[in-house]
């Protein structure tokens, strides 16, 4: 499980973001939009998954993350 694996890690390959970490942060984000939920079932709660509730923070704070997610108007 992702959770378990983020346990003591700050990203998902341990101290250093990389593209796994974006494309989960992608999926991750894309679980939680309103819209795909009536499309693909899909509704990510962080309820229980702590580590990975705390990931998605991190990467949500980092700057270039910031400013992509405010270019298309995805805040």
């Amino acid at each position: 499980m992702i959770d378990e694996q983020l346990a003591g890690r700050d990203y998902l390959m341990g101290d250093s973001f990389t593209a796994a970490d974006a494309y989960l942060h992608a999926l991750t984000q894309w679980g939680q939009a309103a819209w795909l939920a009536s499309v693909y079932r899909a509704d990510i709660h962080f309820d229980g998954v702590d580590n990975l509730r705390d990931w998605y923070r991190r990467v949500r704070a980092r700057p270039a993350v910031r400013k992509a997610l405010d270019t298309e108007g995805l805040k």
